[in-house]
């Protein structure tokens, strides 16, 4: 039953999007947004929507038009970009909606629809015996790029990304042990101008509308390995939209199929038949003339960004700059116990000039000999305080520890293969595997920022990988392979607010907790397509969490991390993958900050 059940719950995940205009003020006219203009369209039930263009928001410096809607929307699967934006913004890019959060509600309405309806059907006649939970979390761009700043017809742009992962646990109270199955989506949007059309609706007959078509591609990729029939593909939209001149959209159409539900078998389940097309046409208007301008917008917000401010300022004011929460005065020392009961000692010593500048320096004790072990946050040689805060220069440690954690896992995954060679294939094959690791990054990491406040992420580094394969037979008996894996690694720091932390060195009150966490993007060269290996969540996910005392530095750390070539074996891979790495921590055991004092002279002073 549990694995016919898998084998049914196969999904290829696609939701519309919103993309296409221009952001030059001509361009614009196909999308005005005059305070107190509004816009009637009626749908295909002959259901009223009214769209108004209100007081615009300050955000960054800088004026986002808004729009409010009667009636106001409850049920989020029924929620589009093009007909539902609460701001926008006219950028060098081109006119960008500010759809990031509805679209994450939207997303994961539809899909919880589809996988209620699953799982009532699963359990309608086994409901005593067996559990389906689903879990969904989805990722995107905050803006959506409507039009792009140049329109050329039958020219396709990238409109928007967004990442969708379903997990699902199943459980047998016969069999209560829980398996999951998790499908990852990749879901792009594209848009297309495909000419200008005389479009009419009740609001009147308009000559020379911008007809836009916009389309999604989905990819999918599932844990453990599954081949979905991704044909049409499933859940695939298309919206067709209808720009009339200093009007707006005149009519919208989307077409779309289910997501979860799609690749459903027919036979195995009673799936509802496809939903309807959605229509909207415009039926009455006004656009206002005159602007309140921006100066006018920017007085009236200017209160209420302010406060938004100071309450972000209740934090960390140049908490980079103060050098409270990293002091390095010379001869001072750190001594920290790890999770084994190891020592380390930190020592601040003299500093090295580079390009004129002075940079703090550490040495360590013991000094590292395994670079697999190297923690950036842990083991900085030098660091700098600049403009943006604290900088530790870790590039070339960073590099190496890198091409060592890879090295061990690669070493590992060769050999497990050999292992799986039949006798037949040793006796007729020589193969030699070969691999080569590349490391770039950034050369300094961004440990804490200027601007640190509560919850408000900032760019910590960034690192790219590449580990090339070669598979070659000695006797030339098969040709010599080759497939390159790349992963970008882009790591971010969140201030997540301040504790009291008890450790063997004493205890620390208003302790800066600051939590870095690393996110994954993972492509092979040739792509693989089906070849079995999954996009995990993400591969080699890192997550690290540091607190810092004020006036002595770091008293605590701990790291959660997974491997991260490995991660993406699949887990009928034929061997055994070795269990996650164990978490590291660090704490506080002993510890010296040196007071540095005047200089005396033969006088006294």
């Amino acid at each position: 039953m549990l694995k016919k059940l898998w084998n049914t719950i196969a999904l290829l995940f696609i939701f519309s999007f919103c993309m296409t205009l221009s952001a030059n003020d001509t361009l614009q006219t196909y999308f005005p947004a005059t305070p107190d203009s509004f816009w009637v369209y009626e749908d295909q039930d002959g259901t009223e929507l009214k769209r108004i263009a209100i007081e615009g928001e300050e955000i960054a410096g800088e004026i986002y038009p808004a729009f409010s809607y009667e009636p106001e929307l409850e049920d989020w699967a029924k929620y589009n970009c093009f007909m539902y934006p609460s701001l926008y913004n006219i950028t060098d890019e081109g006119i960008k909606l500010v759809v990031g959060e509805e679209i994450k509600k939207s997303v994961k309405a539809r899909l919880k629809k589809e996988t209620d309806t699953v799982v009532k059907m699963v359990l309608a006649d086994n409901s005593d015996e067996i559990k389906l939970d689903s879990e969904i979390d989805v990722k995107g761009q905050e803006n959506f790029l409507l039009l792009p700043k140049e329109i050329v017809e039958n020219e396709e742009w990238d409109a928007n990304k967004v990442v969708t992962k379903i997990k699902l646990t199943f459980s047998d109270l016969n069999n209560p042990t829980p398996e999951e199955m998790t499908f990852n989506f990749t879901i792009i949007e594209t848009g297309i101008v495909v000419g200008k059309e005389t479009v009419k609706v009740p609001a009147g007959t308009y000559e020379n509308c911008l007809k836009v078509q916009y389309k999604t591609d989905t990819t999918l990729s599932t844990i453990p390995a599954y081949e979905v029939d991704d044909t049409e593909p499933a859940g695939e939209t298309v919206t067709t939209l209808w720009f009339a001149p200093n009007v707006g959209i005149v009519k919208f159409h989307q077409k779309r199929n289910y997501t979860f539900l799609e690749i459903i078998p027919e036979d195995e389940l009673q799936i509802p038949s496809d939903p309807k097309d959605i229509t909207f046409e415009l039926k009455k208007y006004e656009i206002k003339t005159g602007d309140k301008g921006s100066d006018a917008i920017k007085s009236e917000n200017k209160n209420k960004v302010e406060n938004e401010q100071l309450k972000k300022e209740q934090t960390v004011k140049d908490a980079a700059k103060s050098h409270n929460y990293f002091p390095n005065t010379l001869n001072s020392f750190w001594i920290y116990e790890d999770q084994d009961g190891n020592e380390l000692t930190r020592n601040a010593i003299e500093g090295e000039e580079i390009a004129g500048e002075i940079y703090p320096a550490f040495s360590y004790e013991p000094e590292l000999e395994d670079f697999s072990k190297f923690t950036s946050f842990m083991h900085p040689s030098l660091y700098n305080i600049s403009d943006k805060g604290i900088k530790l220069v870790v590039s070339e440690e960073l590099k190496k520890y890198v091409k060592a954690r890879l090295k061990n896992e690669m070493d590992y995954f060769i050999d497990k293969n050999r292992e799986l060679m039949t006798e037949n294939e040793k006796d007729h094959f020589d193969i030699e595997v070969d691999f080569d690791i590349e490391v770039q990054t950034q050369d300094n990491l961004l440990l804490l920022s200027n601007t640190t406040v509560i919850n408000e992420e900032w760019d910590v580094n960034e690192v790219e990988a590449k580990i090339k394969i070669t598979v070659s037979d000695k006797n030339q008996q098969r040709p010599q392979e080759e497939r390159s894996f790349n992963f970008t690694i882009i790591e971010s720091g969140n201030v997540i607010g301040k504790e009291t932390v008890i450790v063997s060195a004493g205890t620390f009150q208003e302790c800066l907790k600051v939590v870095y966490k690393t996110e994954t993007s993972f492509s092979t060269t040739p792509d693989i397509g089906e070849a079995g290996y999954d996009e995990i969540d993400p591969p080699g996910e890192t997550v690290t969490t540091l607190w810092f005392a004020p006036n002595v530095g770091i008293v605590k750390f701990h790291q959660k991390r997974k491997y991260t070539f490995l991660e993406i074996i699949p887990d009928d891979a034929g061997f055994p993958i070795p269990p996650d790495p164990k978490d590291i921590t660090f704490e506080l055991k002993k510890y010296e900050i040196k007071t540095t004092e005047p200089a005396i002279d033969e006088q006294g002073n």
